[in-house]
């Protein structure tokens, strides 16, 4: 019964001291009987207490929404770059195909042009031109190759960034339900029901 009577005592003093509750006197119950002076009663500040965790915990809840709409629309532009940057690649890849298949053509046109004339000394205008447009398409080739390359590794950068993003948001929503799960603690006290009978019995006794 003492341990028990110790720990309520404890829970009351904190919250009064921390809400700048004191006891009303003698001489202020009697002015207040008489409608001089209005001492607030511990119910109030208790509710004060409770009404300022709320209000921490609506600002905490508006915070976290900001921050993962902020990493949604991040998320979304990098999916945006993503799908363009893929697109690209298959175009790119399509246009190497198609000029691959083009240059294989002409390729073997020219050996066959070539397997005719013996020496170059002999070979028409129109075989000359037929080997510099396979030059040509070499060059163009190459080039492709490379912006094939550019853009996987452009392609490459954006996933890690996308996987680095979805982490980031993860740890801050385990932070952020560690955060509302202590909130909870605290407002959640073991003798909250107990101060709370108690205010009621304190209330009931002023008012008398």
């Amino acid at each position: 019964m003492v341990a028990p009577a110790l720990s309520l005592f404890f829970v009351v003093t904190v919250v009064c001291y921390t809400c700048g509750y004191t006891a009303p006197s003698p001489e202020r119950k009697t002015k207040r009987k008489k409608g001089l002076v209005r001492q607030p009663s511990l119910n109030e500040y208790f509710l004060n207490l409770f009404g300022f965790f709320v209000d921490l915990k609506e600002k905490d809840l508006e915070l976290a929404a900001q921050i993962g709409k902020s990493l949604l629309e991040q998320n979304r532009e990098l999916q945006e770059r993503n799908d363009f940057l893929e697109e690209s690649l298959i175009k790119s890849n399509e246009k190497t195909n198609q000029l691959q298949h083009q240059l294989k053509q002409r390729i073997n046109l020219l050996h066959s042009i070539s397997d005719d004339f013996d020496d170059d000394a002999d070979m028409t205008n129109a075989a000359r031109e037929r080997r510099a447009n396979v030059e040509s398409l070499r060059r163009r080739i190459r080039q492709l190759e490379g912006d094939n390359d550019l853009l996987r590794s452009n392609l490459a950068e954006l996933r890690n960034q996308n996987t680095f993003l979805e982490e980031k948001e993860r740890e801050l929503a385990e932070e952020y339900v560690k955060q509302l799960e202590i909130a909870n603690e605290k407002v959640s006290h073991p003798y909250a029901h107990t101060l709370s009978n108690y205010i009621i019995k304190e209330n009931s006794q002023t008012d008398v």
